[in-house]
């Protein structure tokens, strides 16, 4: 598994992971013109990127996704309290795009597993996500004030 934080702060946030099988990123802080940039500048193609989970609606998280969503056709993951702030934020998109992800779901990709769990934020329903391949594992949590413990000590 190979992680790059492409963004971080109170302007944009940004993670890609990459697996054996797929491209990922955490969040779409940045424009789709930056994100392609960043992703460049690490050798990758935004044209591969399989999927993006949404963590929350803010727009330093949520900026590019609209435009991403729409040139690229890639699916995005969050859950439905989330969908339903972002979708008057974003722009029209593809409804085939927008997965529902609720929180405390375990997601199956191939071999990526990708388990969203309840953080703490001033938003609709946030959420952060453990992704787990083979015995490697990340978990990324943005914006909180707290995270069960239940959630770090054994989150599947």
């Amino acid at each position: 598994m190979k992680l790059s934080v492409l963004a971080s702060g109170s302007k944009a946030n940004v993670t890609y992971i990459e697996t054996s099988q797929h491209k990922i990123l955490i969040d779409a802080g940045l424009s789709a013109k930056k994100t392609k940039e960043a992703l460049a500048k690490i050798d990758r193609d935004i044209a591969e990127i399989d999927a993006i989970f949404i963590t929350h609606e803010h727009s330093d998280h949520a900026k590019g996704l609209g435009v991403l969503m729409r040139k690229y056709h890639i699916k995005a993951y969050t859950n439905q309290k989330t969908w339903q702030s972002l979708l008057t934020k974003i722009g029209k998109v593809d409804t085939e795009l927008c997965q529902i992800f609720e929180t405390g779901e375990l997601k199956l990709f191939d071999e990526l597993q990708v388990l969203s769990f309840a953080t703490s934020h001033d938003a609709a329903q946030p959420q952060c996500y453990k992704v787990k391949e083979a015995e490697q594992s990340a978990v990324i949590v943005t914006d909180t004030g707290y995270v069960p413990q239940k959630n770090m000590a054994n989150p599947q």
